[in-house]
């Protein structure tokens, strides 16, 4: 049985603890011990103690791998970031850093396709217009190219020449560059 009192002997609370000792299922002696209750109190506040440091231990290296792992995973999507934001600036030889493995590997290698394709596109749209400018100035009849609005988008010298213009027209509308009466009469015409 377990018992706490007060003993006159030793002044102090004390808990006594008595245990059966058996031999072949029969008890044969009692083993009987006792403490102060100040001490036990004791050993279970250093046991408190040590239980509180160790939970705090164990939060601070949790916390400190969570870091980690939170810093392994968002480095790379923070390198896809400012590649994106490299390329979406027209710098089109930037590379995304390609990971190892996982989810962010196929969305670098995608970002990193979409790129050199967006390069290729750009490199045969640059060609065919090098292309274009280049039959079209050295044609003999005037050309001009004009949006939807009447704005001219592109003219030939032989246009300037021809209706007397001078100096960069890109982006204004033909009635103001050109006073040409059947241009100006009839502006549907001329598309």
């Amino acid at each position: 049985g377990i018992s706490s009192r007060f003993s006159a002997t030793l002044e102090q609370t004390m808990l006594y603890v008595a245990m059966p000792l058996e031999e072949n299922a029969t008890p044969k002696y009692v083993l009987r011990t006792s403490e102060s209750i100040d001490s036990v109190t004791s050993v279970l506040g250093f046991a408190k103690r040590d239980i509180v440091l160790a939970g705090c231990i164990a939060a601070l290296i949790t916390a400190i791998i969570s870091l980690g792992i939170i810093h392994k995973v968002s480095m790379p999507i923070e390198d896809i970031r400012m590649s994106a934001q490299l390329i979406a600036r027209g710098k089109l030889d930037t590379r995304i850093p390609v990971p190892s493995k996982g989810d962010i590997r196929e969305l670098a290698e995608a970002i990193n396709d979409m790129a050199e394709q967006l390069k290729s596109r750009l490199k045969e749209q640059m060609r065919q217009k090098n292309e274009r400018n280049a039959i079209l100035s050295s044609m003999l009849e005037g050309v001009i190219a004009l949006d939807n609005n009447q704005a001219v988008i592109w003219m030939n010298d032989a246009a300037r020449e021809l209706l007397s213009i001078s100096g960069q027209v890109d982006g204004a509308y033909i009635h103001e560059v050109q006073r040409h009466s059947r241009l100006v009469a009839d502006r549907k015409s001329v598309v």
